[in-house]
């Protein structure tokens, strides 16, 4: 479709309510879905990274940023079995990381570390 001619940019074809009854309902409504309608092939991305499912999540984390993606398909065989995402990454980090109880400073040593911090600022 034309992507200047769009209703989320403001610049759709305007007609006078003649014009539109001459070029009758059927060339309007197309009109329509061609100015509104989106089509995959219009906002996906066509260069894929991927990785196969032995694939550390080192190696996952290393590709993220690297492309600067969130998510990473993961292929087998050419097949999509599957997708790992940001968040799925920060599970498996949760996982892993220890079980910590309450804070170990109270809210009092917490406030006298940033006014003591505070204080020693020139401005």
């Amino acid at each position: 479709g034309d992507f200047l001619r769009r209703k989320e940019l403001g610049t759709q074809r305007v007609r006078p309510r003649w014009l539109e009854f001459l070029a009758g309902p059927g060339k309007i409504a197309d009109e329509y879905v061609h100015t509104n309608g989106r089509r995959v092939d219009e906002v996906m991305t066509t260069d894929v990274v991927s990785a196969p499912p032995g694939t550390s999540l080192a190696e996952i984390v290393e590709l993220m940023g690297r492309h600067d993606i969130k998510n990473v398909p993961i292929l087998d065989g050419g097949r999509m079995v599957g997708i790992i995402t940001r968040s799925d990454l920060l599970r498996a980090l949760l996982r892993i990381l220890p079980k910590s109880g309450a804070a170990t400073d109270d809210d009092e040593v917490i406030r006298r570390t940033i006014v003591a911090e505070l204080r020693g600022q020139s401005w």
